[in-house]
């Protein structure tokens, strides 16, 4: 399954998701392009077939803020890099992660779907989460 996924700084994008960190995919454009974090970082169940998660069901290494479960830093910039698998139009974009061995946010290829929250559209929002 495909979903138009709305970034804030990004068109859209094809994407599905259903990794260990993202949890739940959004419905609707609307809910999505609303379930990014201010961090850049999606939140959990942005990425699922149901709405984004109520803040009183946040997932262990997420927080509440402004109503979405964000990933908090610690537990996010631990993550290792999950390039995803080929989704159904065997899309692949050009996304950041962070690297705990390396101390720096790299390039990589999101295949578009599965991966996990370590997964940013721009090269500053990563540096702005976790390198700071």
């Amino acid at each position: 399954m495909s979903v138009d996924f709305y970034t804030l700084k990004d068109a859209y994008f094809s994407i599905t998701l259903t990794g260990v960190a993202v949890g739940h995919l959004a419905t609707s454009r609307q809910a999505a392009r609303h379930a990014v974090c201010k961090s850049g970082a999606f939140a959990a169940g942005a990425t699922s077939l149901a709405e984004p998660l109520d803040c009183s069901d946040c997932p262990k290494g997420y927080v509440c803020e402004d109503k979405l479960c964000c990933p908090k830093k610690d537990y996010l910039c631990g993550l290792q890099y999950d390039a995803g698998k080929f989704g159904d139009k065997g899309s692949h974009t050009p996304r950041y992660f962070y690297s705990k061995s390396l101390k720096n946010c790299m390039l990589f290829t999101f295949y578009g779907r599965d991966g996990n929250a370590n997964n940013f559209a721009t090269y500053n929002e990563c540096k702005d989460m976790c390198m700071t």
